[in-house]
């Protein structure tokens, strides 16, 4: 299996639901490098 990591420019809200379910421990996401 292959993971490709792609960095969004913008997180909707959805994206933002999507990342709390697999990354719990990300409290806010910041697109900022």
């Amino acid at each position: 299996m292959k993971l490709t990591i792609i960095r969004l420019q913008h997180f909707s809200d959805q994206d933002r639901i999507d990342l709390g379910k697999i990354w719990p421990s990300q409290e806010s996401v910041d697109a900022d490098p």
